[in-house]
């Protein structure tokens, strides 16, 4: 299948619908960091109504990258992939309507994935990055089991670990 999309993209080249057809078949075979680079280049050059369904598929490459890390040991690349899973989910949370439950159930994941670090080797980059989920909003129904803010605020030194995921876990799916 590979070579005859590639034989396509030769014959049309830059056209997305084969770019993100040899996308989807790496992802299909386990070979997901070209897959998330070949996504991504399709959302680069796609139109801005085919600009969902890619970055669902990108958001769900990420995190099966993120969770294939985790899972052979690259335990210094996971937390970053499964950030980049988060980030694309919001992006497509934002902009397409018909896609926002399997966008949240990706972000949902990758915030379950992260629950699993006991620390980060850059805290505050990681804490930038969670606090575009729900940001330091409480929920009435959630003060009971949840202590807000759920992340800490301005600029002091912190130890982030996987417990603030769950906590925001929790609020995003209450």
């Amino acid at each position: 299948a590979l070579r005859a999309l590639n034989k396509s993209l030769e014959l049309a080249p830059n056209n997305w619908t084969c770019e993100f057809h040899i996308a989807e078949v790496q992802r299909q075979t386990g070979l997901l960091p070209q897959a998330v680079a070949g996504f991504q280049h399709v959302r680069e050059i796609a139109p801005p109504e085919a600009l969902p369904p890619v970055l669902l598929s990108l958001t769900e490459t990420q995190l099966a990258l993120a969770q294939h890390e985790r899972a052979t040991s690259f335990l210094a690349r996971a937390p970053e992939s499964f950030l980049d899973a988060i980030a694309t989910s919001l992006e497509l949370i934002n902009i397409g309507a018909q896609y926002k439950r399997s966008a949240w159930k990706v972000a949902a994941d990758a915030l379950l994935g992260l629950a699993e670090f006991d620390a980060f080797d850059d805290s505050e980059a990681v804490l930038g990055r969670l606090a575009k989920i729900v940001g330091n909003r409480s929920s009435d129904r959630l003060t009971r089991i949840l202590q807000y803010p759920l992340l800490p605020e301005g600029k002091k030194a912190i130890q982030l670990d996987g417990s603030v995921a769950r906590k925001l876990l929790v609020a995003t799916c209450a």
